[in-house]
């Protein structure tokens, strides 16, 4: 799902595991990746990328938020439509979960867990960017 969750602040994690569990037969698996705190607050935030091409320019700004935990995307796209470009912008928030908020929810919702990796199968470490949960609805 490639961060989804990461789109749900904390208050809605326990409603979104509630529902993906009412949606699985007992046995069903629930797999999916979260962007750790670490990638969105030292990777992420307070950075800019862009890209430019003949049709279409973007410009990403992105600010980590630490009190509310949560990192502030902005994207200004330029595209071009005829000789001239459009100019258009997007807003996202995206949230921090831990690990251990992830763990307690799924277990609180139903689920056992079976794994929890980093991104490339590997035991997660402090500076991890990114975690892999695979979960079972009991």
């Amino acid at each position: 799902v490639n961060d989804g969750i990461n789109d749900l602040p904390q208050k809605d994690l326990k409603k979104a595991f509630t529902s993906f569990n009412k949606c699985l037969k007992k046995g069903g698996a629930l797999i999916f990746d979260i962007s750790t705190e670490y990638k969105l607050e030292k990777v992420l935030g307070g950075n800019m990328y862009g890209d430019d091409s003949e049709e279409l320019s973007y410009i990403w700004l992105s600010e980590y938020q630490s009190q509310e935990k949560s990192l502030d995307i902005s994207v200004t796209f330029f595209e071009k439509q005829g000789e001239l470009y459009k100019r258009y912008e997007e807003r996202q928030i995206q949230y921090a979960h831990s690990k251990s908020d992830i763990e307690s929810t799924l277990i609180e919702t139903g689920f056992e867990i079976v794994s929890i990796t980093g991104e490339k199968g590997n035991l997660p470490s402090e500076n991890e960017q990114r975690l892999i949960f695979i979960a079972i609805k009991k």
